[in-house]
């Protein structure tokens, strides 16, 4: 205005249409973060149905069941990542809920069919399962699970138990030569996780995921 290059008229024209379309983008994310919060009791209410009619449903039906929640978890937080919304975080966040599925989903088929596989084994299923999210889609919260996971199934795969309260709440275990030496083994688990998360910062790529996998690490060798 002051160097002439338009008019009063047109600077306030301006200013009104950047400020009706500020008030717009509110309006849709506004919308946006209602539905996902409407679809998060929805997918609750499911969660809830589910498992009071769990023993009722067929086999076939509870994977469907629990195909359909992951992969569309999984192709709703995709698209919101990616898609014309362009919502990253919500996207991301899905995404991440969807890996939660994914271990869900590994051992209630595995229940359902009654197969006899310890539980470390499903553990490292869940792992491999996971780990790729992490490293396609830059996940820093998948990559921490991914450690979680890694600590849980050494504790499992030492101790021979079943479970993690079974372990805790049992006076006696599996392997239980190896028990006492599960403080000197999280320390090198954390350590080379820590490691590992420092591996991470020569790939430009990944470098944010290398803090996050640092932070996994370093607690469990202060701890022990």
């Amino acid at each position: 205005v002051k160097d002439g290059i338009i008019s009063d008229k047109q600077a306030e024209k301006m200013i009104a249409d950047s400020s009706a379309r500020s008030k717009e983008e509110k309006s849709n994310k506004m919308i946006l973060t209602m539905s996902i919060i409407g679809s998060v009791f929805l997918g609750l209410g499911l969660i809830l149905f589910l498992a009071s009619n769990w023993d009722f449903l067929g086999s076939v039906t509870k994977i469907l069941i629990l195909a359909i929640i992951t992969f569309g978890t999984f192709f709703l937080g995709y698209s919101f990542r990616f898609g014309k919304t362009h919502l990253p975080r919500v996207g991301s966040a899905l995404i991440f809920l969807s890996t939660l599925f994914i271990g869900a989903s590994i051992f209630l088929i595995a229940q359902i069919y009654n197969i006899q596989a310890d539980s470390h084994y499903l553990m490292l299923l869940w792992l491999v399962a996971v780990l790729p999210v992490a490293y396609l889609f830059n996940s820093a919260p998948t990559a921490v699970l991914s450690a979680v996971i890694v600590y849980i199934w050494m504790f499992l795969f030492t101790t021979g138990s079943s479970s993690i309260w079974g372990a805790l709440w049992s006076s006696s275990s599996t392997n239980g030569d190896i028990v006492p030496y599960l403080p000197y083994i999280y320390i090198i688990l954390g350590s080379a996780i820590f490691a590992i998360g420092g591996f991470h910062y020569y790939f430009k790529k990944f470098s944010g995921l290398a803090r996050y996998l640092r932070l996994s690490g370093l607690p469990v060798v202060v701890f022990f």
